[in-house]
């Protein structure tokens, strides 16, 4: 996971908490997306509706402005910056998630088996041990190897 932890070394503990987070951050960014477009939906004005006090259709008139207008509008109630800060946060997230996979992707057929069944797929160790044909005893050894190969690489 060299992508997670570039300062510091991350330990069991935090290696555990972010595959149990995994499977999560889909719908973590859906909700941020959900967000942003909340607040993007009151600054939209219906084209159709662009008419001025004349009369005339601004749509074609080049008169109208609707972008500017709207950055100009989020920037004054600080919409602007909100908008900025969630956009960063999916990138995190997304950023996040590429990594985790990545780090999953490096570990040997096993390990990653076992490490994917448990905090990705979230099953009980009796399912993974009947799944890989190990017992369960062993099914936590073989975890506790892939994350210390986890920790390894987040060094």
């Amino acid at each position: 996971m060299n992508n997670l932890s570039k300062s510091n070394n991350l330990s069991k503990a935090e290696i555990i908490e972010l595959l149990k987070f995994y499977p999560r951050i889909g719908e973590e960014v859906a909700f941020y997306r959900r967000m942003a477009a909340q607040i993007e939906d009151k600054y939209c004005v219906c084209s159709l509706s662009v008419v001025d006090v004349t009369g005339l259709d601004l749509r074609f008139s080049g008169r109208s402005d609707t972008t500017g207008n709207k950055a100009l509008r989020m920037d004054e109630t600080g919409d602007g910056d909100l908008l900025r800060e969630i956009e960063a946060e999916i990138n995190r997230l997304l950023s996040l998630r590429d990594a985790v996979f990545e780090a999953l992707k490096s570990l040997p057929g096993y390990e990653r088996q076992v490490i994917w069944y448990k905090y990705v797929e979230g099953h009980k160790w009796c399912w993974i041990a009947d799944r890989v044909g190990y017992s369960e005893a062993q099914c936590r050894r073989i975890r506790d190897k892939g994350i210390c190969q986890l920790i390894v690489n987040s060094e």
